[in-house]
């Protein structure tokens, strides 16, 4: 008997157990399902409003209307601490086919903020700390929206921002941001000009 026992026990220890797959498969898909209609995605977040000019660009026909009351926000790549030394086009071309002469020039660089013949820079003219002033340039667009004279091509002051190459990009969206806390309608993202 004792023997028995001890097969039956040895019998039941070797004997696999399956589990049953089906239900805990069932129960994965449910979960699935509910999660993906409970999943609700914000879509408002980083969005960009923005509405392409009509009167302006390759599809307008015709010269585009000037206005001498734009206010240009010019973003300059310039070597740290001598600001008349500044990227030029083929400096751009040969950064291009150089790798380390695009490295000096990022190691080297700076970015200054500059409007019409005006420089807004804190920490002083050539110094090589010196940091674009945001504070200056939103006063600067405040003062040109209350002189600003509306016309029929231009019911509200214009903003054009030139950010040059190598400029972060993080220079050019708070010049945008400065730009939207002063109230400013019409910006517009331009190539840049020459000259500086």
């Amino acid at each position: 008997m004792a023997r028995e026992a001890k097969k039956m026990l040895q019998g039941a220890l070797t004997e696999d157990v399956e589990l049953p797959l089906a239900p805990m498969i069932d129960v994965i898909f449910q979960l699935l399902i509910f999660f993906m209609f409970a999943l609700k995605f914000t879509g408002e977040e980083g969005r960009l409003y923005a509405k392409l000019p009509t009167n302006r660009g390759l599809g307008y026909e015709g010269t585009p209307p000037i206005t001498l009351q734009e206010v240009r926000i010019k973003l300059l790549w310039v070597q740290k601490g001598n600001w008349s030394k500044r990227m030029l086009p083929e400096d751009y071309e040969q950064a291009k086919k150089n790798p380390s002469t695009r490295s000096w020039w990022v190691q080297n660089g700076m970015t200054v903020l500059k409007i019409r013949d005006d420089f807004l820079m804190r920490g002083g003219m050539n110094s090589p700390e010196a940091k674009p002033d945001w504070k200056a340039l939103e006063a600067r667009i405040r003062k040109g929206i209350q002189n600003f004279k509306p016309t029929k091509s231009y019911p509200t002051l214009p903003v054009i921002i030139e950010g040059y190459q190598l400029v972060p990009f993080q220079h050019v969206v708070s010049a945008l941001n400065v730009c939207v806390k002063a109230g400013v309608k019409d910006i517009t993202f331009a190539a840049p000009e020459i000259p500086f």
